[in-house]
């Protein structure tokens, strides 16, 4: 096993030589390829959901949101944010990434199989034990998602890659699930067809990664890994806590609610993260952009993310008053007349996402500062924000509640990671403006 320290892998190193940043045009080219691809891949999920929604019936698509809601806390402490920092570290040192890569594949095998264990636990409890079947499968999804390498091709903005391994992942599920449909083999099949296109697919990556990019090298030692954990961490908190707070809608429901209510909520959910997902997307493309602008100085980065962002919210803006509109019609022709409740959630599950979309410009700039802390406490506020309107609410307004909860979340992390890069700006210039101050001071009056 390697004994290199890394000491400063992936924070204030300076830039490796394998990265240049894009003109906004190619990096918005490079995006539109990712979301091409993307949208493949999301027309075959959605597909899947509508064949699970129809064929399984409301109420057992309501056990399949709620297991996979729960599973998903484990997977988040899994990824640990070390896609996040392994994007920065690729980019700031891409000699290493062959050791980078082997040590967090480790570190999240580990990691899985922690969480795997407690979710097992959980699911004996009186509440999960109907559920304990779906989530012990769902579970498997820790060791599949852990040997996933699409940071690295991110870090090397390979849009290409990412596209098309998410593009089989979907088309590998949608397959399978209807196949199990038409042979009748019940709900624990979904979970099944999920881990086994997942491990195809992460099993694909690592030989892109082997033939394109170079072989795994020995990770490092234990101390050495222990060392990006800690690095990690506040990342790591970061996204626990944006999980709790993005599924905390589906939990809470879960158990507050009958499971044909979180069924009919479940499927304007599904819709919410295929919006999420695109955000998400976007801010891999940019991040390692962002980085560099971040490396140059604050100012230059907070004019990028402005610039960005007005760019994106041309074209969001009119696809969300589109979606707002047809909400009611999508809701009930897609899914089915039992799921149309959910059409006012839907709504505001889509004012959510273009929320979401500005914060995903001004959170990937403060990540690319490496102001891990303050973004966790921005994280923090919007999370409880999240839960506790979403307690007060959904007794009050049912599944309304929940999604304004969300909404109310989601404006909150924007505004708080806005006012973040305001404050780094100001601090900035008042230092420049004290400097140049002191160097007046000093300067011969004559």
């Amino acid at each position: 096993m390697s004994e290199r320290p890394f000491d400063n892998l992936g924070m204030e190193a300076p830039m490796g030589g394998g990265f240049r940043p894009q003109p906004q045009r190619e990096l918005f080219k490079r995006y539109g390829v990712l979301v091409s691809l993307s949208a493949g891949a999301r027309v075959f999920g959605f597909v899947a959901v509508v064949l699970m929604a129809r064929g399984l019936g409301v109420e057992v698509f309501g056990e399949l949101t709620f297991a996979q809601a729960i599973v998903g806390y484990g997977v988040t402490f899994m990824a640990f944010g070390l896609g996040i920092y392994g994007i920065r570290a690729a980019v700031r040192q891409p000699a290493e990434l062959g050791t980078l890569a082997s040590s967090i594949i480790g570190i999240r095998l580990v990691l899985g199989a922690l969480a795997y264990s407690i979710l097992i636990a959980v699911s004996l409890l009186p509440t999960f034990r109907p559920m304990a079947g779906l989530i012990a499968l769902f579970g498997l999804t820790l060791f599949t998602s852990a040997i996933y390498v699409d940071w690295v091709a991110l870090a090397q903005q390979r849009t290409d890659v990412i596209g098309i391994s998410g593009l089989a992942t979907q088309l590998l599920f949608l397959g399978q699930v209807f196949v199990a449909l038409r042979l009748g083999l019940g709900k624990h099949a979904v979970p099944v067809a999920l881990v086994t296109s997942e491990l195809v697919v992460g099993l694909g990556l690592l030989l892109w990664l082997h033939r394109r990019v170079g072989s795994l090298r020995p990770p490092l030692d234990l101390a050495g890994c222990r060392g990006i954990v800690r690095r990690a961490a506040p990342i790591a908190g970061s996204q626990m806590l944006r999980a709790v707070a993005l599924s905390s809608d589906l939990v809470l429901l879960g158990l507050l609610v009958t499971m044909d209510q979180v069924g009919a909520y479940g499927a304007a959910y599904k819709i919410f993260i295929m919006g999420f997902t695109f955000v998400s997307l976007y801010v891999s493309v940019v991040l390692p952009h962002l980085v560099h602008h971040g490396t140059a100085s604050v100012e230059q980065l907070s004019t990028e993310v402005g610039s960005l962002l007005w760019k994106a919210l041309a074209l969001a803006v009119p696809a969300a008053l589109l979606g707002i509109a047809l909400a009611p019609r999508l809701m009930g022709a897609v899914f089915g007349s039992e799921f149309a409740t959910a059409s006012t959630p839907m709504r505001l599950l889509i004012l959510a996402v273009v929320a979401s979309l500005i914060a995903a410009h001004y959170r990937p700039a403060v990540l690319a500062l490496g102001e891990h802390k303050i973004d966790l406490r921005n994280v923090a506020s919007a999370s409880l924000v999240h839960v506790s309107s979403k307690l007060l609410l959904i007794p009050l307004l049912g599944l309304t509640g929940a999604a304004l909860g969300t909404l109310l979340g989601e404006a909150v992390f924007a505004g708080t990671s806005w006012l973040t890069i305001r404050r780094l700006v100001t601090d900035a210039q008042r230092g420049k403006a004290t400097l140049g101050s002191s160097d007046g001071g000093d300067a011969d009056p004559e």
